[in-house]
């Protein structure tokens, strides 16, 4: 006998459990439910496997999709998005990029629905516009404000000139005449001016959650309602003047806002770091100066001392004396010699050198890693100041109630007037945009001092910080290595031998011994190769040399130099704080307590540590990713630094983790900060600025809930029109940004020195 077949979920077409079932799951079901997308009509355009193959971003088993959305108005506003990640299969990881307007998200092999969040974001009318590689998104969302802001403000000025006569005394037919006119030029700001409060409305409502625009929009549909209803029945009691003047007002305030905040928030590029504009170099054998967006592959490029190198190449002179802090953490000065890699964001200390180009700027490993920044956005979650923004709409509410229940006397055209006061004067938009402002400065305070945060609510964990767990390698000794007091000294035959082997190596090894041993004439090299994780061979003079290292029983490293198969030098390395490191943990000692969790040797982790003034039950080594984990959730540090792979779990498991410079991809993503280098006496003005940040966040916070409390109660006594709430609109948001951008003094300070 044959099982009757179990019909597909409603929603995601997978089995349900039970014959009878719509759905698979009761994330299907409310989703389903909240979004009201079926998976029987899914958009067409979204499904398209080539389209998908375009906008989405293969990392590892997990895909990323990036689209535009109409701006989000605050916080309170994301808090419904949140749940996506609960009732939507394999979805992770949502992520909203103020800066750029942009929702992120991604999804585990197999549970590939982008479609489903795609629909789902077209009913809450955001205007979904999946991102591509050359999109200009962001660009059409701000031509799009400055056209709605202009064109409404177009309309209250001439609406506001047919008002002018009626308020000097204009009467009878005339008067008829010019309402209607006002009417006329009203329409579009009604119906086209203020859909982004429509929208956000209608968003609220859809996710059952309460935003900042929905008292506004309510306000402004009460408002337009009572004075076309009074216009059609012969009465007076109009306010399209001061209805379209208040939206005016509302969106420009939002706007000042919204570039703030970008401006607050704006990712480093390119341009920032290359700020000489114009090289020398030569192509096809002739001179010429060009831009450096226009150097192509097989220029010969000319660097002069302070110059930031735009482009990877091969170096041509003899020597080159760089720093390579932005892909290495290391500020020391190192020595490339002729044939040497040059990479993309290499400083040039001293001297002037030619390198062949190999790599244009837009393709080097230094723009995917500044494009991998503009990307970052914060994860979805809820806040402190959404919550408070919910309860100021709540009790906006609950405040005409009573208008409504006790104000009988008052007369209804009063009541609506007062009414529709309230809604505007105590949209908590202030309240909203405190934090956020206050967190963006930060982030951008921050990143003038070398960190880049990718988790805005990571400053109000950083104010109690009391223990602190360190990786090693890779993080406190940054790969620097510097010889062994037993290790034998080396002549210059051999050192020639050596540094012209590792010159075609980037390993921290073989730029240690550049940096010991300085520049020295290269010799010719063939069938050069790098061995990675093993060392480098070639043939010198007819001879077949190989370098390789490997680790040595009292914590060393041996690296033996082999001509034709057998051993002529052995030096031993020790691994060494990599610069600054040191000096920070003397001072770090003092304050807190520190811990090394690594998964290097036992024994190389008590020697470093105990050189560096830890505690011997504060070191651990031998660890793998998740005895890290256990490690840290044993030992509860505040703060974590790691850079590999290996701690991952680590990472996300601490409270705050921040990954260092030259740091693994997956390091990066998973860290709430990145740090631009190893110098981590710079996370003392980290912990300034969050302190110091709270203390601005909260004076925000206190002039935006006095101006909504003080407001209100105002508007709801009458003492304030509907028209002077919106004038108070734009003020209290002047008066939040000339907070935000004064700051405190030690803020200014920080600033200044940055």
């Amino acid at each position: 006998m044959f099982s009757q077949p179990v019909p597909a979920c409603s929603y995601c077409e997978a089995q349900p459990a039970r014959l009878g079932d719509l759905y698979c799951c009761d994330g299907c079901r409310t989703l389903a439910e909240v979004s009201g997308v079926s998976s029987a009509a899914p958009d067409a355009t979204v499904e398209d496997p080539l389209l998908v193959d375009r906008v989405g971003r293969r990392r590892g088993p997990l895909t990323r999709f990036e689209c535009h959305v109409d701006p989000l108005a605050c916080e309170a506003c994301l808090q419904g998005l949140v749940r996506l990640e609960k009732i939507v299969p394999g979805l992770q990881d949502l992520q909203w990029n103020r800066g750029q307007s942009v929702l992120s998200f991604q999804f585990a092999q197999g549970h590939e629905l982008p479609a489903r969040v795609y629909a789902f974001l077209q009913d809450l009318k955001l205007s979904p516009r999946w991102k591509t590689e050359d999109d200009q998104g962001l660009l059409k969302a701000e031509r799009g404000r400055t056209l709605r802001l202009g064109l409404t403000g177009a309309f209250a000025a001439n609406i506001m000139l047919f008002s002018v006569p009626i308020y000097a005394g204009l009467a009878g037919s005339l008067q008829s005449v010019f309402e209607w006119v006002q009417f006329l030029i009203f329409l579009p700001v009604l119906l086209w001016s203020a859909q982004p409060f429509y929208r956000t409305a209608w968003m609220s409502f859809r996710l059952r959650q309460l935003s900042v625009d929905l008292p506004l929009a309510i306000a402004f549909l009460a408002g337009s309602g009572f004075s076309i209803f009074s216009l059609a029945s012969g009465g007076h009691e109009i306010y399209f003047d001061s209805l379209a003047g208040f939206l005016f007002l509302i969106l420009w305030s939002r706007s000042l806002l919204e570039n703030s905040l970008s401006h607050y928030l704006e990712t480093p590029s390119l341009e920032r770091f290359f700020d000489k504009p114009i090289f020398t170099l030569s192509r096809a054998g002739v001179t010429t100066r060009l831009p450096w967006q226009d150097i192509l592959t097989g220029d010969l490029l000319h660097l002069e001392a302070g110059d930031r190198v735009p482009v990877d190449g091969r170096l041509v002179s003899p020597s080159l004396e760089v720093e390579t802090a932005w892909m290495t953490g290391e500020k020391a000065p190192h020595w490339r010699l002729q044939g040497s890699l040059i990479q993309a964001g290499t400083r040039v200390l001293s001297r002037s050198g030619d390198v062949l180009v190999t790599q244009a700027a837009t393709h080097t490993e230094f723009a995917r890693l500044l494009k991998s920044l503009q990307g970052g956005g914060r994860k979805l979650r809820p806040s402190f100041e959404a919550r408070l923004g919910t309860a100021l709409v709540l009790s906006c509410f609950g405040a005409i109630l009573a208008l409504l229940l006790f104000g009988h006397s008052l007369g209804l055209g009063e009541i609506a007037r007062r009414a529709v006061a309230v809604l505007i004067v105590a949209c908590p938009c202030a309240v909203s945009f405190a934090a956020p402002l206050s967190r963006a400065k930060a982030n951008r305070l921050a990143f003038k001092n070398g960190f880049w945060v990718q988790d805005p609510l990571v400053w109000s964990r950083l104010l109690n910080v009391r223990r602190i767990a360190f990786d090693k390698t890779g993080t406190l000794t940054g790969g620097q290595f510097s010889f062994a007091p037993h290790s034998p000294l080396v002549d210059r035959h051999w050192k020639q031998i050596i540094l012209s082997l590792e010159n075609v190596s980037i390993h921290p090894i073989a730029e240690s011994l550049r940096h010991a041993w300085g520049p020295l004439p290269v010799l010719e090299v063939t069938d050069a190769v790098e061995i990675p994780g093993l060392g480098v061979r070639g043939k010198i003079a007819g001879d077949s040399y190989e370098l390789r290292g490997s680790p040595f029983a009292d914590g060393h490293l041996r690296v033996e130099l082999s001509r034709n198969d057998h051993k002529v030098i052995e030096l031993l390395l020790q691994d060494d704080a990599a610069p600054g490191v040191a000096e920070a943990l003397q001072r770090f000692h003092k304050k807190y307590e520190l811990f090394i969790i690594s998964g290097d040797q036992q024994r190389r982790v008590l020697e470093f540590g105990l050189r560096h003034g830890f505690p011997e039950k504060n070191l651990h080594g031998d660890l793998g990713p998740e005895n890290k984990k256990l490690k840290i959730e044993e030992i509860a540090p505040d703060i974590y630094f790691g850079d590999g792979t290996n701690d991952l779990l680590a990472l996300k498991k601490a409270p705050v983790s921040i990954a260092v410079s030259a740091a693994s991809l997956e390091a990066q993503a998973a860290a709430d900060i990145l740090m631009f280098d190893t110098d981590f006496g710079r996370c003392d003005s980290l912990f300034e600025i969050a302190r110091e940040t709270a203390k601005l966040n909260q004076r925000n916070l206190g002039l935006a809930l006095a101006y909504n409390l003080l407001a209100g109660a105002a508007a709801l006594s009458g003492l304030i029109t509907p028209l002077g709430a919106a004038i108070l609109m734009p003020i209290a948001s002047f008066t939040l940004l000339a907070s935000t951008l004064h700051g405190t003094a030690l803020l200014r300070h920080l600033e200044k020195n940055a």
